[in-house]
């Protein structure tokens, strides 16, 4: 049976069109899911819902990170980064779903997920760099594993301590480093933290496997990676992207390239669909919008 893959995205912005539609592309046989809201229920290629019917244990979240709140990033952006996996771990319970792939609204699928699925059949839950989540392939025992170490993290003084300690010290380690990180807890401090007290049931899609290998950032050398231009230097065959590591010295195919920050607006460069489902799409919502049936 194929893993349905799912993603969530409050709000619409046209790179979200090539990231859903690349998804289906690559994935047909999958179900592809958005947990949004009305402004982009008009996708109608995916399977919409909206995240206020799974939203009972994000809101009872905010009532202990209110006054827990400890990033640059605006309020509201960091605790939606964390009310997602409360939205993830609701809609795969009341939907009876065991196993399914999350990825973030920025990131390019280009392999099939359910075969991807097999090279981690013993994990509960897969990350990069023992803290991000853009692309993880979860078990349902493995989000509810994760939500509760949130909520009893940001519930319990002492273990919020225990990630105000830690980040602490990261601050401390980057320091003197040409390029600063932006510092504050965030979502892939419990992430770090999930790793570190279950690594046994994580694993990590930064290796590579069978020569391919899941992006942590397009705009990253992380790993050993070609650049040019700031962004990995890819080379496409068969429509698939691959990269030259230079460590290895041999190209690697990328099952995913993920396009955080600014690299946002590079998106629509590396969809391999079906264009005419974009611009069909495109014409519809603008359309909606003028005769102000939709708002954007």
């Amino acid at each position: 049976m194929a893993i349905p893959i799912i993603t969530i995205h409050h709000g619409y912005v046209p790179y979200l069109l090539h990231v859903l539609a690349q998804a289906k592309a690559t994935n047909p046989r999958s179900e592809i899911i958005l947990l949004g809201d009305s402004s982009n229920s008009i996708i109608s290629f995916v399977t919409h819902r909206n995240t206020s019917d799974y939203f009972e244990e994000a809101q009872k979240f905010e009532e202990f990170y209110q006054d827990k709140h400890r990033s640059p990033n605006p309020y509201k952006y960091e605790l939606t980064c964390f009310q997602r996996w409360f939205i993830l771990k609701e809609f795969m319970e009341k939907n009876h779903i065991e196993r399914a792939v999350h990825i973030d609204s920025d990131l390019m699928l280009y392999a099939d997920m359910t075969k991807e699925s097999t090279k981690f059949e013993d994990c509960e839950f897969t990350i990069q760099n023992q803290g991000c989540g853009h692309n993880s392939f979860i078990r349902l025992s493995g989000i509810r594993k994760f939500c509760k170490l949130i909520m009893d993290t940001y519930s319990d003084p002492d273990l919020f301590a225990i990630i105000e300690q830690q980040q602490k010290e990261r601050e401390e380690q980057r320091k003197g480093h040409s390029v600063m990180q932006i510092g504050g807890i965030s979502d892939m401090s419990l992430l770090r933290r999930f790793y570190q007290i279950n690594g046994d049931n994580i694993c990590s899609t930064s290796q590579i496997l069978d020569d391919s290998v899941f992006d942590l950032k397009i705009d990253s050398a992380s790993g050993g990676f070609e650049m040019q231009n700031s962004l990995k230097k890819i080379q496409w065959m068969n429509q698939q992207p691959f990269c030259k590591n230079l460590e290895l010295n041999r190209l690697i195919k990328f099952n995913s390239l993920h396009f955080q920050g600014d690299s946002k607006r590079h998106i629509h460069r590396y969809f391999t669909g079906n264009p005419l489902q974009i611009i069909y799409h495109k014409i519809k919502i603008r359309l909606l919008w003028k005769l102000n049936l939709i708002k954007l």
